[in-house]
């Protein structure tokens, strides 16, 4: 649209420059010349003027339609002017140049650069078009196999689905049959038990009443027999009246300790630890005297059968080169005065070598929790148990004495199971030859408690034997004493 030969404002200059020339130049003419000559040149100048006025209208004309062109708006020049810079700073890429030549060139260098790019980028969205045409139709294909592969496999799984039903149904039918069949079992093995049970508690009734009259027709036995497999331990080697003692033929070499007591027999015994009465003196060992010989001091004896010469001695917790074991329940009282024993029966076990396999201690406990009556055990020593009734049903003493009962139940059993021998704690007191030391009188405690004779010195005998005897025994004892000296070397 831009040509070199469109009015500017150049030419607007030169044609106001023009006219104020001409114009000029005929006021001057007229000055100077006549009026004729005033007159050619105002007609000159007229005909000059109609065609500058010509070609300022051609100028304007043109200059309108170059605003018109522009499209800037505004009727008149300056507005016209203002409205183009306005619309070029606005819109202009390179404002170095307040031209609109130099705005539309770089707006075209522009333009040309966006083209480019856009080519360029129509070409990667071409290539990108193409791939994606490639990728979906890889996609397709795969999605195709996909589906061809599904159809087979649903296909495939229908056919092993069919099998599968097939066999659980028949598995289902081998399992019902079986179920039918463990029912049948099951009512059969219930009929079998009801009967083994039936015949269970009928033999079970039966040993019961067995066991009933072998334990009764025992206990008649070993009332009537008072059978015994003891034997004696040792034998009195001599007596001294005088002094109060004895001489027994174990010592050092049969593990013989100090303060262990044993309970003393008649020579013609019918064995050993079978009844208290058959004891007829209690001694103990004060001083070892050699491999085979010891001192003992009597503790008791029997006026109307004095120890002598040749007497058994026994005790059941002294065994030479072994350890007795023995089971105790009930409470431990050796002379009745309320006050435990327990630790007292312990050291007399200790001393003699013998231990405890288990017991029930004073608050009704099993000790060790899990022991058991064995055939390990030589007796089963029975103390006395309390009433659980004669305490208050709050009472803590009532609980223990329940337990202490249930406890000596077991115990029973369990000895009678292991055959094991079951004694009172009494005749155990007996043949061990333990004398209970009773030095305090309480009343309502002590049931049989025997003053000392106040009038008579503990160093002085209690029998009433003078100790004097006839030359016969008087020979006797010292050939009696030269055979202990000759044993003891």
């Amino acid at each position: 649209m831009a040509s070199s030969n469109k009015p500017t404002m150049v030419h607007f200059s030169l044609i106001f420059t023009l006219m104020a020339t001409l114009i000029l130049g005929v006021f001057t003419v007229l000055g100077y010349k006549g009026k004729g000559e005033a007159d050619r040149a105002l007609a000159d100048a007229t005909n000059k003027e109609g065609e500058a006025n010509r070609a300022l209208a051609t100028q304007v004309n043109d200059m309108q339609d170059a605003i018109r062109t522009l499209g800037a708006g505004g009727s008149t020049y300056p507005e016209a002017k203002n409205a183009t810079l306005e619309a070029m700073q606005r819109l202009g890429v390179n404002q170095e140049q307040q031209t609109v030549l130099a705005s539309l060139q770089a707006l075209r260098s522009a333009l040309d650069v966006a083209n480019a790019e856009n080519a360029t980028l129509k070409a990667d969205t071409q290539s990108l078009r193409t791939e994606l045409q490639k990728v979906q139709s890889d996609y397709e294909n795969r999605v195709t196999q996909a589906m061809t592969s599904q159809q087979t496999s649903e296909a495939l799984v229908q056919a092993t689905q069919a099998d599968k039903d097939e066999q659980v149904q028949q598995r289902d039918r081998e399992i019902s049959r079986i179920n039918e069949e463990l029912r049948n079992e099951k009512v059969e093995r219930a009929q079998v038990q009801d009967r083994a049970d039936q015949m269970e508690a009928e033999l079970n009734r039966q040993i019961a009443n067995l066991t009933n009259i072998v334990n009764t027709q025992r206990q008649r036995l070993d009332e009537l027999v008072k059978v015994s497999f003891d034997v004696a331990d040792g034998e009195i080697v001599s007596v001294d009246a005088n002094l109060n003692i004895v001489y027994i033929n174990l010592g050092e070499l049969d593990n013989l300790r100090p303060q262990v007591s044993f309970s003393v027999y008649d020579r013609n015994h019918h064995g050993v630890g079978r009844e208290a009465r058959d004891i007829k003196g209690r001694i103990e060992v004060t001083r070892l005297l050699g491999g085979h010989l010891a001192e003992a001091r009597i503790l008791e004896k029997d006026r109307a059968r004095p120890i002598a010469d040749g007497d058994p001695i026994y005790s059941p917790i002294f065994a030479s080169g072994r350890q007795e074991l023995f089971s105790f329940v009930g409470t431990v009282d050796f002379d009745n005065d309320g006050i435990s024993d327990r630790e007292t029966l312990r050291r007399v076990l200790r001393t003699a070598g013998a231990d405890i396999e288990v017991e029930v201690n004073d608050e009704g406990v099993r000790e060790p929790a899990d022991g058991k009556v064995t055939i390990e055990s030589k007796f089963l020593i029975l103390g006395k148990v309390p009433d659980p009734t004669t305490f208050a049903s709050g009472d803590e003493r009532r609980l223990q004495a329940e337990r202490m009962m249930t406890e000596r139940n077991a115990m029973l059993s369990e000895a009678l199971q292991s055959g094991v021998r079951v004694i009172q704690l009494s005749d155990f007191l007996a043949y061990i030859g333990y004398k209970p030391q009773s030095r305090f009188f309480v009343p309502g405690q002590v049931d049989n408690f025997t003053l000392q004779q106040g009038a008579r010195s503990p160093s002085e005998r209690d029998d009433d034997a003078t100790g004097k005897t006839s030359d016969l025994f008087q020979r006797m004892r010292r050939e009696r004493d030269t055979g202990i000296r000759q044993f003891r070397n």
